[in-house]
């Protein structure tokens, strides 16, 4: 078995100046208008006994690869499984996302939290985590070194898909029933 050199680690944290509960009901349409993801596939939805929402779902992307990889890969189509948990209780949702395909080449492990902010109830605090990890031992550095940075500038797309969700509910839903967002 061939072992990586690494693992790369990309993170970063937001504020959305939303409330957690119209962020987390963006979550289920940050794909809606991406046109890298072809499909989404719910493969399993439940409640649990604390009330806590799990969710499993197949995102099918295509995009284009970076040079170095168009020659390893035949295919321009990347599987990935999303793992959800939404905890209403809490206000902690936690998303997971890995790949499903070129497991061969490298593993892909994200992992996002959204929360109440504790500053201000009517905003949320995200924060993400990809770990990328290669494996053929010669070009492992540089396949981290690429896919890091990209696959966590994909939750940037996504926080602003977020965003313009949001603000779309705050229009629909005014004022009454979305406290306005001060200037801080």
């Amino acid at each position: 078995r061939l072992v990586s050199s690494m693992v790369k680690t990309e993170s970063h944290s937001y504020l959305y100046k939303h409330p957690w509960e119209f962020v987390t009901t963006s979550i289920w349409h940050k794909y809606d208008d991406n046109k890298y993801i072809r499909e989404v596939d719910v493969i399993d939805r439940h409640v649990d006994e604390q009330g806590r929402l799990h969710t499993r779902r197949l995102l099918t992307a295509t995009g284009q690869l970076p040079g170095m990889l168009r020659h390893v890969m035949r295919t321009k189509q990347l599987s990935c499984l999303e793992t959800t948990v939404v905890d209403p209780k809490t206000g902690l949702m936690t998303v997971e996302t890995r790949n499903m395909s070129f497991t061969h080449l490298f593993s892909a492990h994200g992992t996002s939290e959204y929360r109440r902010s504790e500053e201000n109830p009517s905003w949320t605090n995200y924060h993400m985590n990809m770990q990328v990890t290669a494996f053929p031992r010669l070009i492992a550095g540089k396949i981290e070194e690429i896919m890091a940075p990209r696959l966590a500038g994909n939750s940037k797309i996504g926080q602003e898909a977020v965003n313009r969700f949001c603000e779309k509910l705050r229009e629909k839903f005014g004022k009454k029933l979305y406290p306005p967002v001060s200037a801080s």
